[in-house]
């Protein structure tokens, strides 16, 4: 085997550890959003904000990151749709900003 062939399978290998890690991280906190009952294309979001050095984390660093506020209690699933109001929500506070206007089916 080459030097490169035997990267190439380390990398492979990282990232079906990674992939599986991340399903155990999914089971582990319920495997269902936090907010509403949705269920498919969870995101993993920090409860305090811890910036965003981890979103440029290669996968199997990120997901480390992600067990780690786990196991300090700061980390919840949430769908797409909550992730966004949420993070909308932190980005007007830090700005000032009292209230945002809902979409029209109050999300």
């Amino acid at each position: 085997m080459t030097q490169h062939a035997a990267e190439k399978e380390s990398v492979s290998q990282k990232s079906l550890r990674a992939r599986k890690a991340r399903r155990d991280l999914i089971a582990s906190l319920g495997g269902k959003c936090a907010t509403c009952p949705r269920t498919e294309n969870l995101h993993c979001d920090c409860i305090i904000p811890q910036g965003c050095a981890h979103h440029f984390m290669p996968w199997p660093q990120r997901v480390r990151f992600y067990w780690q506020e786990h196991l300090k209690g700061n980390l919840q699933l949430l769908c797409p749709r909550c992730h966004i109001r949420k993070t909308t929500l932190e980005n007007h506070k830090a700005r000032g900003v009292r209230s945002i206007p809902q979409s029209p089916d109050g999300i």
